[in-house]
């Protein structure tokens, strides 16, 4: 899986930012950016950016494919 990706294309989905997803997360642009460049990042670390995102977990993951 593509995070990055996911993160990417979720977001032009939504028509939102990554400053706007730190700003739900409730942390800086700069861990968001971090966290896309990540090679291994936690399960709920991608649940919660799923749940922001208002799709389900494996849909997000898809997206990264």
């Amino acid at each position: 899986m593509d995070l990055s990706k996911s993160i990417r294309v979720a977001l032009a989905l939504r028509g939102k930012s990554q400053k706007w997803l730190a700003e739900e997360y409730g942390v800086s642009r700069q861990w968001i950016s971090h966290v896309k460049k990540a090679e291994n990042v936690n399960t709920s670390t991608i649940k919660t950016i799923a749940e922001i995102l208002d799709m389900p977990v494996s849909e997000f993951i898809a997206l990264g494919e």
